[in-house]
């Protein structure tokens, strides 16, 4: 009962957030009926190789770490993802959960699953790296480069490198991270001992939690070809995401080169991760649009491509995940496998 519940409290959410951006749903419908539907409909199709290509991100990122996982699943898990962190804004956190929820209900080990979608992330953002940094070079030379787009940069090129080095900590110093976990446990439970007179975390889960994430950086480690080819998945998703939006420009009658086409998506993604507002939400539209636009590209053309795109890119993920999201062992009444610890 209480998962209908929780289910309807979403759709009702959904249906609230949908409502308040009715005026950009509905110039996004109006904005799709002047294009060419059937290079609309490619650039459809590519959308969805997209998708498909970034939960082959998770499933090559699982592989490493030992977490057994299939791309079909996976691409459920990945649209509820994205429909939880529009409703639940949190950095990505509550969507990340799932994925780790999902594998813990599968039996596998919920530490693992977690250094799992770390990897997905360290991905995900480097291939957009290779992508942003020439493309900022690009607008640099075309003197379309502005300060916000510098400061934007440089704090997703920060928080890539962040994710990095957890993962090399791991890699490089096992011993000292899992000090550094043992410490943590300990310390929780001497707080909870304080105030709730028990401890928080069973001394075994702590010692489960250190050992699947020491032999999951050592996984890591001893594997470059198969993270090799987890930032080769995550690199042909986002060139498969580009062709998708110089498609909606061919749709709308515009021509575009790869120049302009790399510097407005990488920025575009950028934005996507840093911004403040859920999936990046009024801040995405307007940087692409005006990239393009310093790059030479008609006002107008811009705007709409762009809205397009964000149709694709975004509203269409987000209603599948709302109708994936049910479908989910979450939402089902399979409980969990009593072997498998849980954060």
């Amino acid at each position: 009962m209480y998962r209908r519940i929780v289910f309807w409290i979403l759709a009702a959410a959904l249906i609230w957030y949908a409502v308040a951006r009715y005026a950009e749903l509905d110039r996004l419908l109006r904005t799709l009926s002047q294009a060419n539907w059937l290079l609309v409909l490619a650039a459809l199709a590519l959308e969805c190789v997209y998708h498909a290509l970034y939960s082959g991100i998770y499933k090559s990122a699982f592989d490493v770490v030992g977490v057994r996982s299939r791309v079909r699943e996976l691409i459920s898990v990945h649209f509820s993802c994205i429909f939880i962190n529009v409703l639940a804004p949190t950095g990505g956190t509550a969507g990340s959960l799932l994925f780790v929820d999902e594998a813990a209900r599968r039996g596998e080990s919920s530490s693992k699953a977690a250094a799992g979608v770390l990897l997905t992330s360290a991905a995900d953002m480097s291939s957009i790296s290779l992508l942003l940094i020439p493309g900022l070079y690009y607008l640099y030379t075309k003197g379309g480069l502005t300060n916000f787009q510098v400061v934007g940069g440089s704090i997703f090129m920060l928080i890539t490198l962040a994710l990095g080095g957890v993962l090399l900590a791991g890699v490089w110093w096992p011993t000292q991270v899992s000090n550094l976990i043992c410490w943590c446990g300990a310390l929780a439970n001497s707080i909870g001992r304080r105030i709730l007179h028990k401890d928080i975390l069973p001394a075994q889960q702590v010692e489960k939690v250190t050992t699947d994430l020491t032999g999951a950086a050592e996984a890591i480690g001893r594997k470059p070809k198969r993270i090799a080819r987890t930032l080769g998945v995550a690199l042909a998703a986002h060139m498969t995401d580009m062709f998708c939006l110089a498609m909606l420009f061919f749709a709308f009658g515009e021509k575009i080169t790869f120049g302009p086409l790399m510097a407005g998506y990488a920025v575009a993604m950028v934005f996507w991760i840093v911004s403040p507002t859920p999936q990046g939400v009024g801040v995405v539209e307007g940087t692409m649009a005006l990239v393009y636009t310093s790059l030479g590209v008609p006002p107008e053309k811009a705007a709409v491509v762009v809205l397009a795109f964000r149709g694709l890119s975004f509203w269409m993920p987000v209603l599948v995940g709302f109708l994936l999201f049910r479908k989910t062992k979450i939402m089902s009444a399979k409980k969990p496998r009593r072997d498998t610890e849980r954060i």
